[in-house]
């Protein structure tokens, strides 16, 4: 009996290491994809925020408009009593 010495060498495709590298492929493109949504959130979310810090402002700033205008109209009324006396005084 006769010993091979050299066989022929068969080359077989791995197939798990290009199964292996798609897999990776995927969760890569899979993270960046992740990843600039939340980018994209982090940027709406600070102007969102510079939104509603703006809104509060004016809304104090109506407020403080709204409190005047409530005591404009609280001194004219008290002016307003105080003319209706002196005319009930000149009449009687």
């Amino acid at each position: 009996m006769k010993e091979k010495r050299f066989e022929e060498i068969r080359i077989i495709p791995d197939t798990t290491m290009n199964k292996l590298k798609r897999y990776i492929a995927i969760q890569i493109i899979g993270i960046i994809v992740l990843g600039a949504i939340g980018i994209y959130m982090c940027i709406q979310s600070i102007k969102l925020a510079g939104e509603v810090n703006s809104l509060i402002l004016e809304n104090e700033e109506l407020n403080k408009a709204i409190e005047m205008k409530d005591s404009m109209i609280s001194d004219l009324q008290e002016d307003n009593i105080k003319l209706q006396e002196m005319i009930d005084n000149v009449k009687n």
